[in-house]
């Protein structure tokens, strides 16, 4: 278990240096060690799988303020350890001003009355 361990950090390791979606990541571990390889690792570490909600344009929690804001403050960004991309996260979240959070705080409830009109869909 311990050797299959290091095998599956090295090739997400490798994965990731390639630029690779962690979706892309686990298909192409799973094809080269086995169906379910990557599943089956992160069940043993207690992780949940959670299924995506059917995506409904408009409505999509990544559509919303602060992930597109975020989206547009990490893109081309490259992080070569934990830290640098918490410092990263640190900056970008002191960047912004108190209207900004009491935007997005508006703009959540806008958009949580989106989901009661469509019925939760």
């Amino acid at each position: 278990m311990e050797k299959n361990r290091g095998i599956i950090r090295e090739l997400l390791k490798f994965e990731f240096e390639l630029d690779h979606s962690a979706k892309e990541a686990m298909d192409n571990i799973n094809r080269a060690k086995g169906n379910g390889t990557v599943s089956k690792k992160l069940e043993d570490m207690g992780w949940e799988y959670l299924e995506h909600p059917p995506y409904t344009p408009g409505l999509s929690p990544s559509d919303f303020y602060l992930f597109r804001s975020l989206e547009h403050w990490l893109r081309g960004k490259k992080f070569r350890t934990i830290e640098e991309m918490r410092e990263s996260l640190t900056e970008f979240f002191d960047s912004k001003d108190r209207e900004w959070y009491r935007r997005g705080i508006h703009k959540l409830e806008e958009q949580w009355q989106k989901v009661i009109e469509s019925g939760g869909e």
